[in-house]
């Protein structure tokens, strides 16, 4: 997708103007259903989604910073001669409409297939309350379906927690985020490669830390028969780890200096990638520094960020979540994740307890999964380990 045309005048009505052009340049295809999304920026106001049969598009918004995306369906066929049906999607974020007309630079657009192997099917990160009402947020959780129909192998599948935040958007240099996921958290399912069978439509259960909760609240639930837990067996001696009776996961990298857990507001993007190589050549050759201006107020300084960076081409599935009013921007390649979820409201919302975010199921039986959590998942909604 190359450009889109964009009418627009200072605060008021406006009449239609001609139509850009998107060009795409493939033989024997069509597009469908494709439609585009305009999200003002300042104000988080959605204006309706422009849906449209053929290539040609235009649109009156008000001036403003918005985020524009642009998805359909692709029809076309493969060098083999195959007929290949595949969704497409573009996504470009502080985009400046001012004056009669504008034009949307261009956007690389990626193209997508729903999964049929391992998803992200659930991610339980608000915790419980006890009978006295305070947090409980040790019984943290995710799960992964094998969203296939033959036996999947878990060997090597890692999860891995955002370094970026989607709260606090910077201009990080160098800009990796077309190639590369950088990352606070890698933890990998341990095995030879075919050690963790899981079998068609079942899900592995990962606890944050895998024991019988129910010791400790009431209104909890056990994890000491998950498959697997996060471990830190190097955690600091003044807040060392549990180590549950679950099997522990393959600690290769975690930013914190006591023990790994999720965001509890869930302000973070949960991914599982299948690792290459060994803990250690991934260590020595996967170190990425990024700089960026951090400003407050009138106050600025140039800051360095130093931590690791996963190859885009090994993700297999990720979800972005963020409380609704505080989320600025995504913090991993649309491509993967177009869009993102939510248990929270605010940092301080106190409704988020005992939700989490579930992957809808689609009309085959099968996980929904179109790379985009906001269509995928279903928000602030019941755990499966609490019904």
């Amino acid at each position: 997708l190359h450009a889109v045309s964009v009418c627009c005048r200072r605060h008021r009505s406006v009449p239609r103007c001609p139509a850009g052009r998107i060009p795409i340049h493939l033989r024997s295809g069509h597009t469908s259903r494709m439609s585009v999304r305009w999200k003002q920026c300042v104000r988080c106001v959605f204006f309706p989604s422009i849906k449209f049969p053929s290539v040609p598009v235009s649109a009156t918004v008000p001036e403003g910073l918005y985020k524009v995306s642009v998805e359909g369906t692709l029809s076309y066929t493969a060098t083999d001669g195959s007929r290949v049906t595949s969704g497409f999607r573009a996504y470009q974020e502080s985009i400046a409409i001012a004056g009669e007309t504008a034009t949307i630079p261009e956007a690389q657009t990626s193209f997508y297939s729903p999964s049929e192997g391992f998803v992200i099917s659930e991610v339980f990160f608000t915790g419980t309350t006890t009978d006295k009402e305070d947090q409980y947020g040790d019984d943290q959780y995710i799960k992964i379906r094998n969203n296939s129909d033959q036996i999947l192998y878990a060997d090597s599948l890692a999860i891995l927690l955002s370094e970026f935040k989607p709260y606090d958007k910077q201009d990080y240099t160098p800009n990796i985020m077309k190639d590369y996921f950088s990352v606070s958290a890698v933890f990998m399912i341990p095995g030879t490669g075919k050690d963790v069978p899981v079998q068609p439509g079942e899900d592995l259960l990962i606890a944050v830390c895998g024991i019988n909760h129910k010791e400790y609240n009431s209104r909890s639930f056990d994890l000491s028969k998950a498959d697997f837990e996060f471990f830190d067996w190097d955690a600091a001696d003044v807040y060392p780890d549990t180590d549950g009776p679950a099997p522990n996961l393959d600690k290769w990298y975690s930013s914190s200096l006591t023990v790994t857990g999720f965001h509890n507001r869930g302000s973070e993007t949960y991914a599982i990638a299948r690792m290459q190589g060994t803990k250690e050549d991934f260590l020595t050759n996967n170190k990425y520094t990024a700089t960026y201006i951090w400003t407050f107020e009138d106050y600025t300084m140039e800051r360095t960020l130093d931590t690791y960076k996963v190859p885009n081409a090994w993700i297999v599935d990720a979800v972005n979540c963020s409380p609704t009013s505080m989320f600025e921007w995504l913090v991993i390649d649309s491509s993967i994740d177009a869009g993102w979820t939510w248990c929270a409201e605010n940092n301080s919302d106190k409704n988020r307890y005992n939700t989490a975010v579930v992957r809808k199921t689609g009309s085959n039986g099968k996980l929904q999964d179109t790379n985009n959590s906001t269509q995928d998942f279903t928000p602030h909604t019941t755990p499966s380990m609490l019904q």
